[in-house]
C-alpha cells in the first residue's frame, strides 16, 4: 500500500506477460490495449511489430526511443521519402535492429500507409473497421487462452499485404490490434481490464471533413450478417447504385460469392477477394482487387494501391457497363 491507502504499482495485479522488468511493467499499465485513434502513433506500432519479428517485445521496448529518432518521430510521411543512403545509414545504427528486410518494409509500409491516408481521411479510420469500429472486449482468465492470431487479424494481414504491406503477416497484425487497444486481451484479473475500455473510441473532432463522414459511417457500422443485411442498412440512393453493381456482378461473374468484409459488400472467389463496395456520402466506392496489374483504358480507376484501386460511382446511370465489366473480369481471373 502507499502512503494514501491505495495500491503501489508493484502489489496491482496485472498480466504475467508484464511482470519481471520495469519497462515491461510501464509500457503495460499506460498503454498497452488503449483504444488508439492517433495516425502518428499507429504507424509507429506497424514499424515496432514489425520489428519484433522473431524477437521478444522487451528487446524492441528497450530501442524504442532509438527507433523514434532513426525514423523522423514515427512520422510516415518522412519516412516514406527515405532512400537507399537513408537505408545505408540505418544499417550502421547499432540502437535498431539492423535488419534491411525491416528497415526497407518500414520504408514501403510508410508509402502504403499514406495511400490508405488519402483514400480514407486517416488510417484510423480504415484500421479500427476490422473490428467494426468498436474495441472487442474478451473475457481471457489465463495468459494461455490468448490467441496467437484470429479471423479478424487474418483479414487485416490479407488486406494490408493487398495494399502492399510487408512484415504483416496475421500474428504480427493480431500483436498491433492487442497494442492498439482493437482488442481488450488483458485478463480479467487484471487492474487495467476495465480501465481500458473508459477510453473514448473516436477523437471528438475529425482532422478533416472528409474523416468526418468516414467517422461517422464507421459509428454506424455493424457487423451484417449477409450482404442483404448490408444493403438494407444503406441510403436509398446508394442502394439503387449497390443494387445495379450487384446485378452487374451476377451477369459477368456469377460464379463469385456474396459476403461481407470490413463491414462492406464483398465478392470472393473461394478465398481471393475479388471486389467489394464501401458506401459512402453520396457515393458508393466499387474497389477491384488487382490495383495496378488492371488494364483501365479509359482511366476510371482512382487510388494509387498496387493492390487495390476503385471507382466512385454517384448513381445508377454512372456506371460504365462494358468497362466496369472488364475491370471485373480481370480481377476474378476470368477472358
Amino acid at each position: 500500500m502507499d502512503h494514501n491507502g491505495g495500491e503501489t504499482a508493484s502489489a496491482k495485479r496485472r498480466c504475467e506477460w508484464a511482470e519481471g522488468d520495469p519497462l515491461l511493467q510501464r509500457y503495460h499499465d499506460t498503454e498497452w490495449g488503449t483504444p488508439l485513434h492517433d495516425d502518428r502513433a499507429l504507424f509507429e506500432f506497424l514499424v515496432l511489430d514489425a520489428a519484433q519479428a522473431g524477437l521478444s517485445w522487451l528487446t524492441v521496448l528497450r530501442k524504442r526511443e532509438n527507433y523514434r529518432r532513426a525514423f523522423g518521430g514515427f512520422d510516415p510521411k518522412k519516412v516514406a521519402r527515405y532512400d537507399s543512403r537513408k537505408v545505408r545509414a540505418l544499417l550502421a545504427d547499432p540502437g535498431i535492429i539492423r535488419n534491411r528486410l525491416k528497415i526497407e518494409s518500414a520504408i514501403g509500409n510508410a508509402k502504403a500507409f499514406l495511400a490508405i491516408q488519402r483514400e480514407f481521411g486517416s488510417f484510423d479510420t480504415y484500421i479500427w473497421r476490422f473490428v467494426r469500429g468498436r474495441s472487442k472486449r474478451n473475457r481471457w482468465r489465463e495468459l494461455r487462452q490468448i490467441p496467437a492470431r484470429t479471423e479478424e487479424s487474418d483479414e487485416m494481414s490479407q488486406a494490408l499485404r493487398e495494399r502492399g504491406f510487408r512484415f504483416v503477416g496475421p500474428t504480427i497484425c493480431y500483436a498491433f490490434m492487442q497494442a492498439a487497444g482493437m482488442v481488450n486481451d488483458h485478463v480479467t484479473s487484471c487492474f487495467r481490464y476495465d480501465s481500458v475500455d473508459a477510453e473514448p473510441l473516436f477523437a471528438e473532432k475529425p482532422s478533416s471533413p472528409r474523416q468526418g463522414s468516414v467517422m461517422a459511417a464507421m459509428k454506424r457500422m455493424k457487423a451484417f450478417a449477409t450482404f442483404d443485411a448490408y444493403l438494407a442498412e444503406q441510403t436509398p440512393r446508394n442502394q439503387a447504385v449497390i443494387q445495379e453493381l450487384r446485378n452487374l456482378v451476377k451477369r459477368v461473374a456469377p460464379g463469385l460469392q456474396e459476403t461481407v468484409k470490413w463491414g462492406n459488400g464483398c465478392w470472393v472467389k473461394g478465398k481471393e477477394n475479388v471486389a467489394y463496395v464501401y458506401s459512402s456520402t453520396g457515393y458508393v466506392q466499387f474497389g477491384f482487387f488487382g490495383g495496378s496489374t488492371l488494364k483501365d483504358p479509359k482511366s476510371l480507376l482512382e487510388g494509387a494501391g498496387k493492390f487495390v484501386r476503385h471507382i466512385k460511382v454517384h448513381s445508377p446511370s454512372n456506371i460504365d457497363e462494358p468497362a466496369f465489366a472488364s475491370l471485373l473480369r480481370q480481377a476474378a481471373g476470368l477472358r
